[in-house]
């Protein structure tokens, strides 16, 4: 996961301006620089494990069934940064996470223990790679740290895709709507000691 680190330390402060309504300058989002070949390997490896049909990211090499919604929102960083070296076409990184959003805007959220991506804006932790609903059989939480991280792709996806065509200004209104239904008020409310203390009963977890 070097690509996270490097992409953690100079495009997160950008994309958290996004979130709290300011707008980044272009200097601030300057690719980190990193060997080539391990840049353009990274790179691979994202864009090798991404399901290209709704942009989702598998957790782990070994684990192809299994969306990180945390993975998810790297990908999301990566995706510009290809366009940036020259590795991938702008229309490609466009294209790709257009799915992604457009996936995600129409993934159902509700009380339901199964058959659901999410909850009040927020995802479960890990979820099907093809169908996006929470995995079954597995206890994942609700998780503020991760839909955050894959919220943080989003963000930076809505000021990096500037341009004026209609493709790119659907980016960004997707991303706003989808970081605007996010009800944090709710979270803050419902979670206590990383349990769920008023939702959907005491075998669900917040995170």
């Amino acid at each position: 996961m070097i690509l996270t680190a490097a992409v953690s330390s100079a495009l997160l402060p950008p994309a958290f301006l996004v979130l709290y309504g300011r707008k980044p300058s272009q200097r601030m989002f300057r690719i980190p620089s990193c060997s080539p070949i391990l840049s353009i390997a990274l790179l691979t490896f994202y864009w090798e494990r991404t399901n290209h049909s709704n942009g989702l990211m598998a957790d782990r090499w070994s684990t192809p069934s299994s969306c990180s919604i945390t993975g998810t929102g790297f990908a999301l960083t990566a995706w510009p940064i290809g366009v940036e070296r020259g590795w991938i076409s702008r229309n490609q990184a466009r294209d790709i996470t257009l799915r992604t959003l457009r996936f995600f805007e129409q993934l159902p959220q509700g009380e339901q223990r199964s058959g659901t991506a999410g909850y009040r804006g927020f995802y479960y932790h890990f979820i099907d790679m093809e169908t996006g609903v929470r995995l079954r059989n597995w206890d994942w939480e609700l998780s503020t740290i991760d839909t955050t991280w894959l919220q943080m792709g989003m963000a930076f996806a809505q000021g990096w895709f500037d341009q004026e065509d209609e493709k790119e200004k659907e980016i960004r209104a997707l991303v706003q709507r989808l970081l605007d239904r996010t009800e944090w008020d709710w979270m803050q409310a419902n979670s206590k000691g990383g349990k769920a203390s008023r939702w959907a009963g005491p075998r669900e977890r917040l995170h």
